[in-house]
């Protein structure tokens, strides 16, 4: 008995002291007048590293080769999908899939004379990206920040080339003129830009690129002419949008 009411004493010792403890560990309410701490923040700052962002915008692509310009136009547009995850804050990788379209007129001669064959030529084509990229962060903590990098992956080209308006001494239509291309081809290439954080989530970009991929052919046969057709798909391009931290 006489240990029993030993062990209940302690017992009831031990709670009272840890209640006293615990009213001695409560902070005091601030005293009249003094403001309240400020809450932390939510979120990441704007000089926060980034983790991850994503950024969208329309694509612009300037094609250089000649041939290439003839054939396809001077200019694609479209645009592009930017993911980009930064494993330390002035490094990161890069995954940019795009999509870009084109039309081109072009007139077309072919055969020997007397049996010249001239048309107008309408071209439509397309060329869906997929790049990855390395790219050195200049200023990771501040709120511009300009970068640099290298890409390279594959482009895949798919064109169509038709005739309209055929002047031809032999018996040709429309099938026997027409082209379709589709093809993949490897590209290597460099980028420079500069991203803006304009809230702790949320900001600008802008890029400007020069990429090379290897060439796509087609090829017109009639008869008595034969025109093979090479498209060097080397060009310089820009993109600008929006970009989201995570």
């Amino acid at each position: 008995m006489t240990c029993r009411l030993s062990v209940f004493a302690v017992i009831a010792f031990a709670a009272f002291a840890a209640g006293a403890w615990a009213e001695d560990a409560t902070p005091s309410p601030p005293a009249e007048g003094t403001p309240a701490p400020a809450a932390p923040p939510v979120g990441p700052t704007a000089t926060s590293p980034r983790w991850i962002t994503f950024s969208l915008g329309p694509t612009f692509y300037y094609l250089f080769d000649h041939a290439t310009q003839t054939t396809l136009g001077k200019e694609v547009y479209g645009g592009e999908l930017r993911f980009r995850y930064h494993p330390v804050p002035w490094f990161a990788i890069g995954f940019n899939p795009g999509y870009l379209v084109g039309q081109q007129h072009s007139t077309v001669n072919l055969g020997p004379s007397g049996y010249q064959t001239s048309f107008q030529r309408l071209t439509s084509s397309s060329l869906t990206v997929l790049n990855v990229g390395l790219y050195a962060q200049i200023l990771p903590f501040h709120r511009v920040n300009p970068f640099v990098g290298v890409t390279g992956g594959a482009g895949y080209y798919s064109g169509r080339l038709e005739p309209q308006n055929i002047n031809s001494p032999l018996p040709l239509g429309h099938d026997a003129l027409t082209s379709i291309v589709n093809r993949w081809a490897a590209d290597v290439g460099g980028e420079a830009g500069l991203d803006v954080r304009i809230t702790p989530w949320f900001g600008v970009f802008a890029i400007g690129f020069c990429q090379y991929y290897g060439a796509v052919q087609a090829q017109l046969a009639i008869p008595g002419a034969v025109e093979k057709i090479r498209f060097p798909l080397s060009q310089a391009g820009a993109t600008a949008g929006i970009i989201v931290y995570y």
